[in-house]
């Protein structure tokens, strides 16, 4: 009978243990990871990536494959494993539009912002898009921000108020010798102008990407210097109110400085990602380059990637562990997707990424999961014209 007793304690054992190792792997699994491209006959390019609250994401671009003449905005919806929900262009027959970024809504619905170049007058206005996640695409409102010559819009992010948008991107003024400037719009729930502030200057300037930051907003732009005809990185911190609080710029004397985005890390500094020439070697190629700079614009360091191969920083990401990583493309030597994964004090491990075709690298995101998602674009080959929109779905380590 005591036997009997044993068995049935050590078969009970052996069925809990392997429930509980059961449960174990379950719960402990690696990030989902998928490549996949999207397209039609002509160009298409992606341009911004978002995660969406099902677990899958939005991609904005623009298209030549679906449009009604020369390029169309471009949205697709994709589930999580990388399977296409929708797709849908957006603009009108005769002008070029092109989406450049996207924010999710309160709602979870998806505004994109880029430009509509009108080709018949050779304007350009910053054009917006609201699209409702229930309808496959189908558009809610669209808008137009038209300056005297021309705007571009090249990021957007929720304002810190909650009650709108903020859109930053490059004012083309009428009048010669007028020169572009830097400009932020600020829109409602609605997508309607509300404000705008521009960072005129003597000199040509432009706004490339926007974040949000203790009581403000920290922009990234170029600045061409009146003692040098090259373009600088140049830096500008707002308030709530958008108004300026400090500016900086950085850069060498003899060829461009180019930084395309930037990140806060948990402890308020700030990483920008791009490319230069003036750091190591003047007459070199460009290569991808990353800086860092404190909470008030003063440069901690700043250091040079790739090997020595050409290549840019496309986009950079805060991670979960308090550092960072860059997506962008190098020549290693074909045009490759790069992958860097780095401490806060720019230590770390890159590679190259993808199908080893000809592509690049626009947008980087940290996904709920650990893992990373990349939007850029694919080509078979330098001699393949045709390119599709590329979608690349990494673990922590940026492994397919």
């Amino acid at each position: 009978m005591k036997f009997i007793i044993y068995c049935l304690i050590f078969a009970i054992a052996v069925i809990f243990c392997s429930c509980n190792k059961e449960k174990l792997h379950v719960n402990v699994e690696s990030a989902q990871t998928f490549q996949t491209s999207f397209g039609g006959t002509e160009n298409d390019f992606g341009q911004a990536i978002k995660q969406t609250p099902d677990g899958g994401y939005i991609i904005a671009g623009y298209t030549y494959s679906f449009s009604s003449g020369d390029s169309d905005a471009y949205a697709v919806k994709i589930s999580s494993d990388g399977q296409k929900e929708w797709e849908e262009s957006y603009g009108q027959i005769g002008n070029n539009e092109t989406f450049l970024d996207v924010v999710l809504t309160p709602e979870g619905d998806y505004i994109f912002v880029g430009h509509d170049w009108v080709n018949n007058f050779g304007v350009s206005s910053v054009y917006l898009v609201k699209v409702n996640k229930q309808e496959n695409g189908t558009m809610e409102w669209q808008k137009t921000v038209v300056s005297n010559k021309g705007a571009i819009g090249n990021a957007i992010i929720k304002s810190n108020n909650d009650e709108g948008y903020i859109i930053v991107g490059t004012n083309f003024l009428a009048g010669i010798p007028t020169p572009p400037h830097l400009m932020i719009w600020e829109i409602d729930l609605n997508g309607d102008f509300v404000n705008k502030v521009s960072a005129t200057s003597d000199v040509q300037n432009e706004g490339y990407d926007i974040i949000s930051v203790d009581n403000g907003y920290v922009v990234v732009g170029g600045i061409w210097n009146s003692a040098n005809p090259e373009k600088d990185i140049f830096l500008l911190k707002f308030n709530n109110n958008l108004d300026i609080e400090w500016t900086t710029s950085y850069g060498g004397d003899i060829e461009d400085d180019f930084i395309s985005s930037l990140c806060a890390l948990s402890d308020g500094s700030i990483i920008l990602s791009g490319a230069t020439k003036n750091y190591l070697e003047p007459l070199s190629d460009h290569e991808i380059t990353v800086m860092k700079t404190n909470s008030t614009g003063a440069q901690d360091w700043v250091k040079i990637l790739g090997d020595s191969y050409k290549g840019f920083g496309n986009g950079v990401f805060p991670t979960q562990e308090g550092g960072f990583v860059i997506a962008g493309v190098i020549a290693d030597p074909d045009s490759n997707v790069y992958f860097g994964k780095f401490d806060a004090m720019g230590n770390g491990l890159a590679k190259s990424i993808g199908n080893m075709a000809t592509e690049e690298a626009k947008s980087i995101i940290q996904t709920r999961d650990g893992g990373f998602a990349i939007v850029g674009y694919t080509k078979e080959n330098f001699s393949v014209q045709k390119a599709d929109v590329l979608v690349l779905k990494t673990d922590e380590e940026g492994n397919e």
